[in-house]
């Protein structure tokens, strides 16, 4: 499918997942990536990121913070750092993308 390689080369270089950098996130592909990406520890949340190289999840973290107002750190998991919402934050990311999660995947917000 013509659109699915596209999409795989916009994300995919030289074998590498990477964030390309006129990346234009929307609260729907928010959504769709923290069903896939996402999880929940009690009032926290994580975007499992540990895919992207640092530079990568630098650039992420800043599109969080430009496009909707969303502060993140780098947690530590095991070896790889994946993104932690800041704690304040996380009801503004669930509010953000609470239209698009069905029912079934809504045990992931706060």
């Amino acid at each position: 499918m013509p659109e699915i390689t596209q999409l795989y080369k916009t994300f995919y270089q030289k074998g590498k997942k990477i964030i390309p950098e006129n990346i234009n996130l929307e609260p729907f592909g928010l959504a769709v990536w923290f069903m896939d990406d996402g999880s929940r520890s009690r009032n926290s949340l994580y975007i499992n990121s540990q895919q992207f190289d640092l530079e990568d999840q630098l650039k992420l973290q800043k599109l969080l913070l430009g496009r909707f107002g969303i502060r993140s750190t780098l947690n530590k998991d095991k070896i790889y750092q994946r993104i932690r919402i800041v704690t304040k934050d996380a009801k503004k990311l669930c509010d953000l993308i609470r239209d698009f999660v069905p029912k079934s995947m809504q045990y992931k917000l706060v």
